[in-house]
């Protein structure tokens, strides 16, 4: 299901329509509707803007390599073996956001790589293997990542650490 997020002026966020609990704790690897809030206002520059919508794309699990397009949130279930997703070019989608999620918590014991086309940059770095979300979250499980075009790389925007492993 999409996930719609109207963003006010005056710095206010609102979701529109979204499957996103009301909960205020994280026990499950969802993101809260006060965390989607925060994303969502940090992807619009602090408050200005309009609608957002992700495209939520089916669950990729382990053997899968996704590719992804502009807008895609990627949830991914790598419990039983390694997970890819290629960011899209990045100067076809300045401006554009894809994010990965660990929904399932298996990114610690098994890999979830992401990995860019033309030899793109990730935050000013070539992953020749791909970047691990585990070296991006710290080890945690349920973590999140959104990734930005700025037309020529892409930048890691947002973090979501997630849940300790330990």
């Amino acid at each position: 299901m999409p996930v719609f997020l109207k963003i006010d002026p005056n710095g206010g966020t609102q979701v529109l329509g979204a499957n996103i609990p009301d909960a205020t704790t994280i026990n499950d690897g969802v993101m809260t509707k006060l965390q989607a809030q925060q994303l969502a206002t940090l992807v619009a520059g602090g408050g200005g803007g309009g609608a957002m919508m992700w495209n939520i794309v089916d669950e990729q699990v382990g053997g899968d390599t996704y590719s992804a397009a502009a807008n895609d949130f990627v949830p991914t279930d790598a419990s039983e073996g390694n997970v890819g997703v290629v960011l899209p070019d990045a100067t076809t989608c300045k401006g554009k956001l894809v994010a990965v999620k660990d929904a399932v918590g298996g990114s610690v014991s098994v890999g979830i790589k992401v990995t860019t086309t033309d030899s793109q940059t990730i935050d000013g770095t070539f992953y020749a293997f791909g970047l691990s979300l585990s070296t991006i979250n710290r080890g945690n499980d349920f973590s999140a990542v959104v990734f930005v075009s700025n037309g020529a790389n892409w930048l890691i925007a947002y973090t979501y650490l997630g849940q300790s492993s330990d």
